[in-house]
């Protein structure tokens, strides 16, 4: 670290040069200090047995940091289960039982790349097919209450759409690509 002559208020070279000379130390004894607090517990441990030779990892301090807090969490979750378990035993009921919750929703933008993607009737068969499963899992969800009937309902117009695309496509495709068309395209996204 320099420090100009411009805004020092010794107003001298050689109180200047002092003054870096100090801060370079401490700066160095610093790093010095940094780097002895660095050394591994596996080294400490091979320096107190010779014999004993084990493999080394160095964890920064940010990922102690963040282990600590996984650890906390971890056990934080376990005491809620317990106190959960302990509040809510029933005399009768000899099992506890967990609630379980959840949410099924269509992807409508997907579905509609994949029906506006589809060059033949037997793509179009494969849309329909995901539509009909996706339906399946709506009503199934809807019983559960992890879903409302607006997703059953944007599942059936997909079908509605799919069914009208079925009539506007060739049986077959004319051109055979080897590579990615785009109806795999519109699958992968």
């Amino acid at each position: 670290m320099y420090i100009s002559q411009q805004n020092n208020i010794y107003g001298n070279r050689a109180n200047e040069r002092a003054l870096n000379a100090i801060v370079l130390e401490n700066l160095k004894k610093k790093k010095e200090k940094e780097e002895e607090e660095d050394i591994s517990l596996t080294e400490k441990a091979a320096a107190g047995n010779p014999d004993q030779k084990e493999d080394s990892i160095e964890i920064s301090p940010e990922g102690r940091l963040a282990a600590g807090q996984v650890r906390d969490v971890e056990e934080n979750s376990i005491s809620d289960k317990q106190d959960d378990k302990t509040a809510s035993v029933d005399p009768d009921e000899s099992e506890s039982s967990e609630k379980q919750s959840g949410k099924v929703a269509v992807n409508e933008g997907k579905r509609m790349r994949q029906i506006a993607a589809a060059q033949t009737r037997g793509q179009v068969q494969q849309v329909l097919a995901l539509l009909q499963k996706d339906l399946s899992d709506c009503k199934s969800g809807l019983e559960k209450g992890w879903c409302d009937e607006s997703e059953i309902a944007k599942v059936e117009a997909l079908i509605s759409k799919a069914k009208a695309r079925m009539s506007q496509v060739p049986q077959e495709s004319q051109e055979n690509q080897g590579g990615l068309d785009e109806f795999a395209m519109a699958s992968l996204m």
